[in-house]
């Protein structure tokens, strides 16, 4: 099969899927309403079912969107590293927005169009998430979703709060975010991605009992305690009230 066949043939794959998603969206729309509208506890639930089928339906239609144009991507790279395709001329359709196919292309490999241009934090992951205005809190990746235009990647981040439940019923809090409002949270003393605070430098930390983030100032490193734990000043605390947090728990927020 000809390079133009087999994009032809994806891009007829990604519109097949995109309408399916538009579909999707459609009914959720309809079923917001009726649940604006229900009379009774029972319509409710069973309307806040089906938005939780169909919110995952959705979910899941995007990220096979994002998997079929990858795949278009992946096609073209294969050619143009042979040197038979001019990346400028790559075959585009009517309603598949031309940047989609050849705007991530770079150094013959395909990146999100990040904005801070770092690598896609995996799912399962937790994270400092802004959910609002200066406002952090615990969360944990759950799905990648890739946006239609300008709007670029996103997260689906699920809260970590076990007290905030959503009012669907008893599942957490999820939140739509673009990359710069989502910072990874390093695992232990070993992960790769751990940044060393020192002492005097100034952190977002989950403060005790609680999952959301406050700026603190770091008063001792975990490997000189020899722990896992830094000693951190919270903003708004006694000077001499200082707290003990797991350094999976601290980090650098270049802007909050």
């Amino acid at each position: 099969m000809s390079l133009a066949a087999m994009l032809h043939k994806g891009i007829k794959e990604w519109e097949h899927t995109h309408k399916a998603s538009e579909r999707l969206e459609s009914k959720f729309k309809q079923l917001k309403e009726e649940w604006a509208s229900a009379s009774s506890v029972s319509q409710r639930r069973r309307v806040a079912d089906e938005l939780n089928r169909v919110f995952e339906e959705a979910s899941d239609s995007l990220v096979k969107e994002e998997q079929q144009l990858v795949e278009c991507i992946r096609k073209l790279d294969e050619h143009r590293a042979r040197g038979s395709i001019n990346l400028a001329a790559c075959p585009t359709s009517s309603s598949a927005p031309k940047e989609s196919l050849c705007a991530g292309v770079k150094n013959g490999m395909y990146q999100y169009p990040d904005e801070r241009n770092e690598p896609i934090i995996p799912v399962g992951c937790q994270v400092a998430a802004k959910v609002s205005t200066g406002f952090w809190i615990l969360c944990r990746v759950m799905r990648h979703v890739t946006a239609h235009g300008t709007a670029g990647p996103r997260y689906i981040v699920e809260d970590s709060d076990t007290d905030d439940v959503s009012p669907l019923g008893s599942a957490k809090k999820q939140y739509t975010l673009p990359p710069k409002n989502v910072v990874r949270l390093p695992v232990d003393e070993n992960d790769p991605t751990l940044l060393e605070h020192t002492v005097g430098a100034t952190v977002h930390a989950v403060y005790p009992e609680t999952t959301t983030f406050y700026p603190a100032t770091v008063k001792s490193s975990f490997r000189k305690r020899k722990s896992r734990e830094y000693q951190l000043a919270f903003d708004g605390d006694e000077p001499e009230d200082l707290k003990l947090v797991h350094l999976s728990s601290v980090v650098y927020i270049p802007d909050p």
